[in-house]
């Protein structure tokens, strides 16, 4: 790698919990742009977060064909992309730049073998060979010694490939698969800034923050040491001590990275791969993260459902991170040769979990590991994602919606609005649970369709199994207006945003008035029976009013007649009439929009009498109720 020249000091490097190595410490920037939106919130129903999406840039025999190229069909579906090959997929889903802190994984040299990959030739010839760290080399015993030089030479002073290849500090990855990934000095401040550059060009791209892979405060690896050359001879260095480890110069190395990412764009996320629960917890990084991608979830990376006290070790982690107000990225991977052939009692055993711990800001993905690896990289859609289960809710006689040991058993349970989950965390135990209602649960599904068998009474769960039962009949979710406007062709540049009422008339092509609202649904999963319209009328209208989708690219500040958005002609949501000045205005739409983004409506007349609603503005916005 050249050499990135940084520019502005974006850290004051006194700060810094680490000393920088290296003679440039100074750390890169550049402008400061519009805030990220937040992460989603998911308190209703099933939000889904996939790792990767790189099947639908390349075919190969992970992949297939089947993907290759449809990246935007994740739209309405998928909340985020953590490690995304694009800054920008479709609105509503966020996207996230991979990056891993210690590891160059581009894949330079040649084959990836210890005899023949010269991946290090590169950092060696661009004179940057203590970018590259090596484990120790062997003491006495036989055993890897940090003060001992690592052999990396051969008989006349020159790198030796096979010999760097055996010492480079990565031997803790099975198959000796991360050959051809150079492990990197993190506290050298070049390597820092070259990290940078990558982080700020990708920012500016349009990512919404990082997905920061394999993070380990334990040094999993075996770091040891850099090779420096001082006048032509290479010297040993050993990086790390009692007072500065490997923890503490990666707890820096988030907080430099985090501090110049959100320089770069205010709000982006900082999101890490970090395996609950772990050896070394991540307390003493949360408060410069705010996403945990938990790879381990409950499956244990698809080996073996987590159950006794492994589960609640699991859950205990989860909570802690939840309880720091960080979001987490439940991992779900099952056993199983394909995504298509993961079983139901897999998929159940994570969702319900899922449910159980779920957050304002947790997400789920279910994939197949297979003999050939992980199924990331492209997104599986299985009907249980849409599950209409609805929010958490106090349970009967609580004033707590969390999970909780049902009496007399080794089941925990947690209820919702649209039902009951159920996860049996004994590795042994069957336990029953009785019912004070009868549901429908969840037993697969069918095309498209999930399907159920009905329970009474009592429920028995098996021993590792999850189950979601659902509510008899529907349940609702009533959402408030997010924007309201109105646009008026007699005056195209006028904004009516800040009104408290909205109004549509149509007297002539000019002297028109259109009326937009917009709700905001990507918190719910599922497809609705039923969506009701209502607001209060404040002019009435005996003419018809035509209610027809809108598109939701719109602002209410900048809405006026030339800038505002495109409107459907079909399919017709609604036709009424209004009512009564002060009485509401109820509108059954066809219950044809989609969950998961935003939802806009226009409203047209169909004659001159004006009509007229309570804005957002007002004490009584519009509301929606979406029945499932």
């Amino acid at each position: 790698m050249g050499r990135v020249i940084a520019v502005v000091l974006v850290v004051a490097l006194g700060t810094l919990a680490m000393s920088l190595r290296g003679d440039d410490h100074t750390l890169i920037a550049a402008h400061a742009a519009a805030t990220r939106p937040a992460l989603p919130n998911t308190t209703n129903g099933i939000h889904i977060a996939i790792p990767f999406d790189y099947c639908y840039s390349k075919v190969s025999a992970n992949c297939g064909s089947t993907y290759d190229g449809q990246l935007t069909s994740l739209a309405g579906t998928v909340d985020m992309v953590w490690g995304a090959t694009e800054p920008q997929i479709a609105p509503g889903i966020q996207t996230y730049y991979y990056i891993d802190p210690d590891i160059d994984d581009t894949v330079r040299g040649g084959v990836q073998s210890e005899a023949s990959n010269t991946a290090y030739e590169y950092y060696v010839n661009a004179g940057d060979a203590n970018w590259m760290v090596f484990q120790g080399g062997f003491n006495s015993q036989g055993q890897r010694d940090c003060s001992v030089a690592p052999d990396v030479f051969d008989e006349n002073g020159q790198w030796d490939t096979a010999k760097v290849n055996a010492n480079l500090a990565w031997e803790s990855y099975t198959g000796r698969n991360n050959i051809g990934r150079v492990p990197l000095d993190i506290g050298n401040s070049q390597v820092i800034n070259w990290q940078l550059g990558l982080i700020n060009g990708a920012l500016n791209a349009g990512y919404d923050g990082l997905a920061i892979d394999s993070v380990h405060l334990s040094n999993p690896f075996g770091r040891c040491g850099v090779f420096e050359n001082h006048s032509g001879t290479w010297q040993w260095t050993p990086i790390y001590s009692d007072g500065n480890t490997f923890a503490d110069e990666l707890e820096s190395w988030i907080r430099i990275v985090r501090t110049d990412a959100q320089t770069v764009e205010p709000g982006a996320a900082i999101t890490i791969n970090y395996a609950l629960p772990a050896v070394d917890s991540p307390a003493p990084i949360l408060p410069d993260v705010d996403l945990i991608f938990d790879e381990r979830g409950f499956t244990n990376w698809g080996s073996a459902p987590s159950t006794d006290a492994n589960w609640q070790s699991v859950v205990q982690a989860i909570q802690s991170v939840q309880h720091e107000g960080k979001a987490i990225l439940i991992n779900g991977e099952a056993p199983s040769t394909s995504d298509a052939h993961v079983t139901e009692s897999a998929v159940l055993w994570t969702l319900a979990n899922y449910l159980l711990v779920k957050g304002a800001r947790t997400f789920t993905y279910i994939s197949a590991a297979t003999a050939q690896g992980q199924h990331y990289g492209r997104f599986y859609n299985r009907p249980e994602y849409h599950i209409p289960i609805g929010s958490p809710v106090n349970r009967p006689g609580s004033h707590s919606s969390a999970m909780y040991l049902v009496p007399r058993t080794s089941c925990f349970a947690r209820n919702y609005t649209g039902g009951l989950v159920l996860v049996d965390e004994s590795s042994k135990q069957t336990c029953t649970i009785p019912l004070s209602q009868t549901y429908a649960s969840v037993t697969g599904h069918s095309g498209t369709s999930i399907t159920t068998s009905v329970v009474t009474h009592t429920f028995s769960l098996e021993p590792a199994t999850g189950a979601i039962l659902l509510s008899p009949g529907a349940y609702n979710t009533v959402l408030t207006a997010t924007a309201s406007g109105q646009a008026d062709s007699r005056y195209p540049s006028t904004n009516y945003s800040k009104s408290t009422t909205f109004n549509a008339w149509s007297r002539g092509a000019k002297d028109t008035m259109i009326s937009f609202l917009q709700f905001d649904m990507s918190g719910l999963r599922g497809t609705p029976s039923s969506i009701v319209l209502q607001c209060t009328v404040t002019a009435a209208s005996s003419q018809p009013l035509h209610l027809l989708i809108a598109s939701s690219r719109w602002a209410p500040k900048t809405l006026d007649w030339t800038d505002k958005p495109y409107v459907y002609p079909t399919p017709i949501l609604a036709s009424v009439t209004s009512g009564a000045v002060g009485s509401d205005l109820t509108a059954a739409l066809s219950p044809t929009a989609k969950t998961g983004q935003p939802f806009s409506i226009a409203i047209e007349a169909t004659g001159a009498h004006p009509f007229g609603c309570a804005s957002t503005h007002s004490p009584s916005p519009p509301t929606l109720t979406v029945t499932f």
